[in-house]
């Protein structure tokens, strides 16, 4: 995991995956909400949404730490624990985001479907909603 406390300003590229990309869910979509909101809590999931758009539009998009965290209101970054470096860490924790260098990193722009493992530990209308929408995994006993 790469060290970000220092880091002023993160510049975020798609990370294309033709595994993942082909399932076309939205970072922002239901599935996403449903299924990968309470996994990465609230503020990571709309830091998520918020990183993983603009690139779908630019080949790279930067933004200052302060100014997303205050576009998001998460407060300063001179404070101890600032939120988006945890939120970013938990974001790549979970190979949602991938830093290639400090101040550089990878963004899905699609998301994976929810593992087995994830799956387990759902609430029960996840896991209905998730037989919902990949049936052949459900067969499978993902």
């Amino acid at each position: 995991m790469a060290d970000i406390a220092p880091l002023e300003v993160i510049t975020a590229t798609p990370w294309t995956d033709p595994v993942v990309d082909r399932f076309e869910l939205d970072p922002s979509g239901q599935y996403s909400r449903i299924a990968w909101l309470p996994i990465l809590g609230p503020t990571s999931w709309l830091l998520l949404g918020t990183i993983s758009q603009h690139p779908a539009h630019e080949p790279a998009v930067a933004w200052r730490l302060a100014d997303l965290a205050r576009d998001h209101g998460l407060g300063r970054p001179d404070r101890p624990g600032f939120v988006v470096v945890r939120s970013l860490r938990r974001l790549e924790h979970f190979r949602l985001l991938r830093f290639e260098a400090t101040d550089r990193a990878l963004i899905r722009t699609m998301l994976p479907p929810l593992g087995a493992g994830q799956l387990r530990r759902s609430a029960p209308h996840v896991r209905r909603m998730h037989n919902l929408t990949f049936p052949r995994q459900q067969a499978r006993g993902a």
